[in-house]
């Protein structure tokens, strides 16, 4: 396959080494656990992203009075996405992504779990 490096296979083993390959740089550049890599129920693959700038918005005083998912779908062609966010003055602010490909309620729970993991105690503002 043409450079088959950078554009790796879209699903299966080559897909999920990849995406851990990913996750560990992003760690290791962030210096702080900011992504986990999951497979849950039915092998479906979970990402879990809380970036520096996300576990800032965690230490706002409203982060913890309300959270909203948004989930448009649609943004790319595997359809995965999930967005955790917090609503200020300026509009929303994210709190961290949940990559997955379904969106039963399983799945968003075992998703939401691998997404804690990832938090201090002083998340959603304390």
């Amino acid at each position: 396959m043409v450079n088959k490096q950078e554009f790796v296979e879209q699903s299966g083993e080559g897909m999920l080494a990849a995406l851990e390959r990913q996750v560990d740089s992003h760690n290791a550049a962030c210096d702080d656990s900011c992504a986990k890599l999951g497979i849950f129920s039915a092998g479906t693959p979970l990402v879990a992203i809380c970036s520096p700038l996300m576990k800032q918005t965690h230490s706002l005083s409203n982060s913890g009075e309300m959270c909203f998912m948004d989930s448009s779908g649609n943004m790319d062609r595997e359809n995965c996405g999930m967005f955790l966010l917090t609503h200020t003055c300026a509009g929303g602010l994210p709190h961290g992504i949940v990559i997955t490909q379904s969106e039963d309620e399983r799945t968003i729970s075992e998703g939401l779990e691998l997404f804690k993991s990832l938090l201090t105690k002083d998340a959603f503002g304390g």
